[in-house]
């Protein structure tokens, strides 16, 4: 499986909207001087920004959603070496390897100066900020500096998963641009072009448990996301009368070193089959992700009210968002949880 980085990737499905309103204002309107490309995690947003990038650098010859890779312009974006466009993300942690919390101040103040420098090419000077809602409070004042008083013909592309995060000043000096979860059709077939290693059968069980998220679906095939679900199934199936043996080494087995995608990606799918559970105690209604879990939801609905599930939602969500927070041992944060969940259906 070949992952490729956004500002690498020449291919964009599934967001024909948000293109067709990019590219008509683009050419009706004078151009908005920012744009905040906005929606759920692993959709597209830093790919679509960087195709809008090479839109403009390229005088509108490139193609937003199918770009040419053997141009010029796509050369000089994909080795991030195209002198008019910057692009600002959270910096990695030398120490840990991982990315830090915040983006600087410094970068963002940094864009001042690059705003004034002459353009090398066709009088665009463009920034990418990736991940804006990771803005601190001095970075998101710089910014919106740079927003009340923007250089000529300079364009700044944000991407956001958390929008309530940003300023309310920052966002109100955007053009937003939002970007829609992936339809199945659309997913099955990025899948089979990026991952032909997946077979038929797994492929519809991969495309539910997505739910619409292009980057979740190669996450779950990365690290065995079908397996672990139905892992997850077989332990929650279990009760209420669940092997404190099972428990523990399926704990012990994606919480150890070296496993924190797996652990995250478990602790996601707790959370969506609790909320998944709430919705059929509400309605009395379940729709299966792989198969025969819809029978699952409805048993442990059938076991207690509505009530009692949504304060067992609560309390996992604090227990998992506790344990990320403390650094906790993750193997008892997980069993604890699975206790809160198997032990509330006896």
């Amino acid at each position: 499986m070949k992952l490729l980085e956004p500002h690498v990737n020449p291919r964009l499905l599934g967001h024909e909207a948000a293109v067709n309103e990019f590219t008509g204002a683009a050419i009706s309107e004078r151009m908005h001087h920012a744009w905040l490309i906005h929606g759920p995690a692993g959709i597209g947003k830093a790919t679509m920004a960087f195709h809008i990038a090479q839109y403009i650098l390229s005088g509108g010859q490139q193609t937003i959603g199918n770009i040419d890779t053997k141009s010029s312009i796509y050369k000089l974006v994909a080795n991030l070496s195209h002198p008019d466009l910057r692009l600002i993300s959270r910096p990695v942690d030398e120490r840990t390897g991982d990315l830090k919390s915040e983006i600087p101040v410094a970068s963002i103040r940094a864009l001042g100066d690059f705003f004034h420098l002459t353009s090398a090419f066709n009088n665009w000077r463009i920034a990418i900020i990736a991940d804006a809602e990771y803005l601190n409070r001095h970075s998101a004042n710089a910014l919106l500096k740079l927003l009340e008083e923007p250089p000529q013909r300079s364009l700044i592309i944000m991407t956001a998963t958390g929008v309530g995060q940003l300023l309310p000043t920052i966002r109100s000096r955007c053009r937003k641009l939002a970007l829609d979860l992936i339809d199945d059709a659309t997913m099955r077939k990025l899948i089979a072009d990026t991952c032909p290693e997946v077979d038929a059968d797994s492929l519809g069980s991969i495309v539910n448990l997505a739910e619409g998220s292009f980057g979740r679906a190669l996450e779950l095939i990365e690290n065995d996301g079908q397996d672990l679900y139905a892992s997850l199934i077989g332990i929650l199936g279990a009760a209420p009368k669940v092997d404190a043996g099972d428990m523990h080494g399926f704990a012990d087995q994606i919480s150890r070193k070296g496993e924190q995608a797996r652990f995250t990606i478990m602790t996601g799918f707790m959370l969506n089959w609790l909320q998944s559970l709430v919705q059929c105690a509400a309605t009395g209604r379940a729709e299966d992700m792989v198969g025969g879990d819809a029978q699952l939801l409805r048993r442990y609905a059938a076991w207690q009210p509505l009530e009692h599930w949504l304060k067992v939602w609560d309390k996992v969500n604090a227990m998992l968002a506790t344990g990320e927070a403390a650094h906790l041992d993750r193997k008892l944060v997980l069993i604890n949880s699975l206790m809160a969940i198997t032990r509330a259906a006896a």
